[in-house]
């Protein structure tokens, strides 16, 4: 595939906005990416002969349990970025599909800084829109990356509607209707000392709920390294997660 992974990351956003698999037989596509100034911009358009989905990308069936014959459908999308001040960036984002009974759409709106050398800072607000019953809900995410020689972190926070779907995105069915983030932090210590030349902390966790129900999931865990002078290392990991489908605490350890 390479057609969609070329100067794929100027569509790359903290939600999954684009997800070119549901282009299934391809019959006819093209892309357009540029750069003028401090502005870039991309735009795609693809016709294809698809399963037929509903707003929340699961296949149409009939009164049988069969699934629909393939449709043919037409996809486009554009995202434009505009960078400021040396450090930061806003751009915009809008994907359609149209399809013999209706269409689908998303449109969104993005911010990105960089306060510090080391650390940034992206977000984005989405809005879908569906012909059909369902589909018209938002999205908002918040993500983060920190990294420099000696420590790193990265994580995100988000929230997507009960009906958010976005037009080519893809969204997992339990994520649907849910609010929380997570993350992931490591740090190194230099020792130096004759039985010990640095050791390494690692931590990294997540909590998910519905916004009217009950915990839905969380996971946390850590480890810790130690490098010896022999060229060696020794870790212990733990991990401890939970899914409200099996009402079960999962722990576990290892060296």
């Amino acid at each position: 595939r390479p057609f969609f992974s070329e100067n794929a990351d100027l569509f790359q956003m903290p939600l999954s906005l684009l997800y070119t698999r549901r282009m299934e037989d391809i019959v006819v596509g093209g892309k357009v990416t540029g750069k003028a100034g401090d502005a870039t911009f991309a735009g795609l358009y693809v016709r294809s002969n698809d399963t037929p989905r509903d707003a929340y990308g699961d296949p149409l069936t009939d009164d049988d349990g069969e699934v629909l014959p393939a449709e043919r459908s037409a996809y486009g999308a554009v995202v434009y970025r505009q960078d400021l001040f040396g450090s930061a960036t806003a751009g915009a984002y809008l994907a359609t599909r149209e399809r013999d009974d209706g269409y689908s759409r998303v449109g969104a709106l993005m911010a990105g800084v960089s306060p510090a050398q080391c650390l940034r800072l992206n977000a984005i607000a989405a809005r879908s829109r569906d012909s059909g019953e369902a589909g018209e809900d938002e999205a908002y995410a918040l993500e983060w990356s920190y990294d420099s020689p000696t420590a790193n972190s990265e994580g995100s926070l988000q929230y997507i509607g009960d009906d958010f779907a976005p037009a080519i995105g893809y969204v997992e069915a339990d994520a649907r209707g849910t609010y929380g983030g997570e993350g992931h932090l490591w740090r190194r210590f230099d020792i130096g000392s004759g039985l010990l030349n640095e050791f390494e902390l690692c931590g990294w966790g997540g909590r998910f709920e519905a916004r009217d129900g009950p915990l839905q999931s969380y996971w946390a865990g850590g480890e810790v390294v130690f490098h010896l002078p022999v060229g060696c290392a020794v870790g212990v990991e733990y991990n401890r997660s939970y899914d409200v489908r099996d009402d079960a605490e999962h722990p576990d350890a290892s060296l």
